[in-house]
């Protein structure tokens, strides 16, 4: 194996079409974490787009990206892909839905456990 470089994403039809699509779920599920005090960012419009763009960053930058985590392994509705970058050393969470479309599921501001 050569240089670990940056991973295959799964197919989500490009980043940004990917985040300008999911904004009204970004902009909800990231301000609601970030209102728990559950990720280093600021509760204000700022703390969000500086969380939004964590999430496009360690898209666009994966250098770990999980198996399929079946939603049995992590109580949820549904199945799960963890993408990580060394580079914003933060991981976004992607729920897998039928007919290969993945949405967001969150972001978590370290490696995940799932690596």
């Amino acid at each position: 194996g050569g240089a670990k470089g940056v991973q295959k994403l799964p197919e989500l039809g490009g980043v940004d079409t990917f985040l300008s699509s999911q904004a009204a779920n970004l902009n909800k599920k990231l301000g609601a974490k970030i209102g728990e005090g559950r990720l280093p960012y600021e509760a204000s419009r700022a703390g969000v787009e500086q969380a939004k763009l964590a999430v496009k960053e360690t898209l666009e930058n994966a250098t770990a990206v999980s198996d399929i985590i079946p939603k049995s392994a992590v109580r949820g509705d549904y199945d799960l892909v963890h993408v990580y970058s060394s580079k914003t050393n933060s991981t976004v969470s992607l729920r897998v839905l039928p007919g290969g479309k993945y949405e967001f599921d969150t972001l978590i501001s370290e490696k995940s456990s799932k690596f």
